[in-house]
């Protein structure tokens, strides 16, 4: 008869993680969770990262799991930790990020007694910002809720999964061999959309005046992409990335091909005249402000949509044809079956001549609007957002040819708008974003993507005001070496916010350039003083003569850790702005 094994219950978590392939566990050390992450120090697989915040902490294993795919363990003290860490969290489950929150609580003993640093019903905390959330209350609670956690982070429609577990329980002994394993497969499952559906749907690209295809956050493997090239390139398909905000979340199509025509936005000339939407992934349709109209008023639109959660299908249009499946394996087969259409169909297709031309005079038209606002020169108010986005994109465009990959974290927010239209994205993994909007995530997200690609150039391309809300990941990054590159857009304030004073009521004070707490300029933050005193080496730069010079000399290695302050042009606000249209912001 095989003996049971008596093992504490944090031996036992942790051993759970290795399991999973857990590489690093993110947090800050509290009474609650010392037992925790004593068995982590002993793993010969997981190390621990400590940081000086929990939102910090959090907003690592986000960029991690982002980068590599893998399950990011963080681990909170009790009610401080998980409050300070909501943020990012919520940044995380707006996305469905695969993280395991574990949250090590007050001796359950003293709960009845309202004891310091205690929450009745902590649970509540994160059950909204969480796919699943449970409160342990005995040891093979723990066992079963680890099992649990595994089947929804490889599930379809992931997200973070928080277990709160008392400190006398990690303490507790008990045998694990009549508990689950978490043997779960370690690739996330897909799903398959019908075959009957997906060549139905390509016969009806194929046919129509001018379908738009919205290409979701979902979609970052190369194999889907390269699929989708094929794809667009074969029926002369409009490319759009989805995004609520104006940046994007990944290089889910390569921007440097003639059928992408830049971010999903109802004010774009790609929408106008579309018989059909095809939503292929992402939120149809999420917008970061309110419209009275909607957005197909009047007009006969097919709208498609294919996503693995439910949910998602009509939620917020009408949708024609609602297709349950994987984004990614989706693309894949609409690729194989456009194939077959052409061998069918070998006639010239004059719908195809068509939407060749319009999407070549679409592509024409932003070319143009990009090189006139390249043109204008600089008046003294701060490097144009632009020359820096541009500037960047030449140095990594010339590392890039040697052999050196790269990729943006970015946070940049008005800047951001930049980044989408100048920077020419052209692989897959080079860029990180997140749709949700809380700040303080850039810095840290690129720490813990470094950790996950540390071959790879990791910038974080971040707001002044992104900044503020979340710099202690600069001593993580200064206390474990963690080379990366932070980019600081210092336009000396909040501008998307003072841009929404355009917005609600034309709210506007009469002679006033900017708004009641918008301004960071009184006294004027000290950025690079404050990143030096976080250990990391700070430089600024207020000529954009001398933004080259940086630049080269920072690229030129992937293992420099490094904060560059960049004094940007206050005046321009957002690239929609500077080009003289409606910005997204207002």
């Amino acid at each position: 008869m095989k003996a049971f094994v008596k093992q504490l219950i944090a031996d036992v978590v942790v051993a759970s993680l290795e399991r999973q392939d857990a590489k690093y566990a993110f947090g800050v050390p509290g009474s609650t969770t010392v037992s925790l992450i004593n068995s982590i120090s002993n793993s010969k697989k997981i190390k621990f990262i400590t940081s000086l915040n929990e939102n910090a902490s959090l907003g690592m294993a986000d960029g991690y799991a982002r980068a590599s795919g893998r399950i990011a363990p963080v681990i909170l003290h009790t009610t401080p930790g998980l409050s300070t860490a909501l943020p990012n969290l919520y940044n995380s489950f707006v996305d469905n990020v695969p993280l395991l929150i574990i949250v090590g609580d007050v001796n359950s003993k003293s709960l009845i007694r309202e004891p310091g640093l205690a929450l009745n019903r902590l649970e509540d905390l994160a059950e909204r910002v969480t796919r699943w959330c449970y409160y342990a209350k005995s040891p093979s609670d723990v066992l079963t809720a680890l099992d649990r956690t595994t089947a929804i982070l490889k599930s379809p429609q992931p997200g973070p999964c928080c277990l709160i577990i008392p400190e006398d329980i990690l303490e507790m002994q008990d045998d694990t061999t009549k508990y689950p394993n978490n043997h779960h497969a370690s690739q996330r499952t897909k799903i398959y959309p019908e075959k009957e559906q997906i060549t139905q749907l390509v016969s009806l690209i194929n046919d129509s005046q001018w379908p738009v295809l919205i290409i979701g956050r979902e979609v970052r493997e190369k194999e889907s992409v390269n699929s989708l090239v094929e794809f667009s390139e074969r029926l002369a398909i409009p490319v759009l990335l989805e995004s609520p905000y104006p940046s994007a979340y990944s290089m889910s199509f390569p921007q440097d091909n003639q059928n992408y025509l830049g971010l999903f936005r109802r004010e774009s000339d790609v929408i106008k005249g579309a018989d059909m939407i095809i939503g292929l992934g992402g939120q149809l349709f999420t917008e970061r402000k309110f419209y009275n109209e909607d957005l197909f008023d009047g007009a006969e639109v097919k709208v498609v949509h294919i996503h693995e959660n439910p949910w998602e299908l009509g939620k917020n249009i009408g949708t024609d044809f609602p297709i349950i499946g994987t984004p990614e394996v989706a693309a894949v087969m609409l690729n194989e079956a456009s194939k077959g259409l052409v061998i069918k169909k070998s006639n010239i297709n004059s719908n195809r001549q068509n939407r060749r031309m319009r999407i070549n005079e679409i592509h024409s038209k932003k070319n143009d609007e990009r090189d006139k606002l390249d043109s204008i020169p600089s008046d003294g108010s701060g490097i144009k957002p632009w020359k820096l986005v541009n500037t960047l994109y030449q140095v990594l465009s010339v590392e890039q040819k040697r052999g050196h990959e790269f990729t943006i974290v970015d946070e940049g927010v008005i800047t951001s708008s930049y980044l989408s239209e100048f920077f020419i994205f052209t692989k897959p993994g080079s860029l990180i974003g997140r749709s949700a909007g809380c700040l303080g995530w850039g810095v840290n997200a690129a720490i813990g993507a470094k950790l996950a690609l540390p071959n790879r150039k990791v910038i974080a391309f971040v707001g002044d005001g992104a900044l503020m809300f979340c710099p202690q990941g600069l001593w993580t990054a200064a206390h474990y070496e963690i080379p990366i590159t932070v980019i600081v857009c210092n336009n000396t304030g909040y501008l998307s916010v003072d841009l929404s004073y355009d917005s609600f009521g034309k709210r506007r004070l009469e002679g006033k350039v900017s708004h009641v707490g918008t301004e960071i300029s009184e006294p004027p933050l000290n950025i690079v003083e404050l990143s030096d005193a976080l250990g990391v080496k700070g430089v600024s730069v207020i000529n954009e003569k001398d933004l080259l010079t940086v630049l080269e000399r920072n690229a030129s290695s992937s293992e420099i850790l490094e904060l560059i302050d960049v004094h940007t042009d206050p005046k321009e606000r957002g690239y929609e702005g500077s080009i003289g249209q409606n910005s997204a912001w207002t």
